[in-house]
């Protein structure tokens, strides 16, 4: 069974609180624009997840509930506090346990993690701006396998919101 990964950014945030943590920064108006159109793209390529894996941030716990409204299903989500600012580490730790039977799985989370992750992953560079989503494939035929071995990954689509 093929399994396919959305490595997906942020929407934009605002920095219009001072007084609020980094955590707790909510999106500004072009992040609201945004993070449904990202999630319409993805529905309508065919790569709606089964499971979502979503940094515990305001910010990606926002964009997340303007994409769900465009999948014909809700996907199990799991909100993960060492998604927020993970490293290449962290993230194949919240991958491994994936059950095999799942074949399409949303990480939701933030930058620098990202790009490296999809750097190791699929052998290029992409630069995680506000919203971008990186979908990729494996043939491994278990996620422990998948995201362990690098340059594994092939590159299928990269959507990014302001070419919507």
């Amino acid at each position: 069974m093929k399994k396919r990964l959305i490595l997906m950014r942020h929407a934009k945030s605002s920095w219009d609180f001072e007084n609020l943590s980094d955590h707790e920064r909510p999106l500004n108006k072009r992040g609201v624009q945004d993070a449904p159109k990202v999630g319409q793209q993805i529905a309508e390529l065919g790569w709606e997840p089964q499971l979502v894996l979503c940094s515990t941030a305001k910010r990606t716990q926002e964009t997340y509930s303007l994409m769900v409204k465009s999948f014909h299903r809700s996907p199990l989500i799991c909100y993960m506090p060492s998604l927020y600012l993970a490293s290449l580490g962290s993230i194949q730790e919240a991958i491994e346990f994936i059950h095999p039977q799942t074949d399409t799985v949303l990480l939701l989370g933030h930058n620098p993690g990202w790009s490296e992750t999809q750097s190791w992953l699929s052998g290029s560079y992409v630069d995680f701006k506000t919203a971008t989503a990186v979908l990729l494939s494996s043939k491994m035929e278990t996620w422990q396998e998948a995201i362990q071995t690098p340059s594994s990954w092939k590159q299928k689509h990269i959507i990014h919101p302001k070419a919507l």
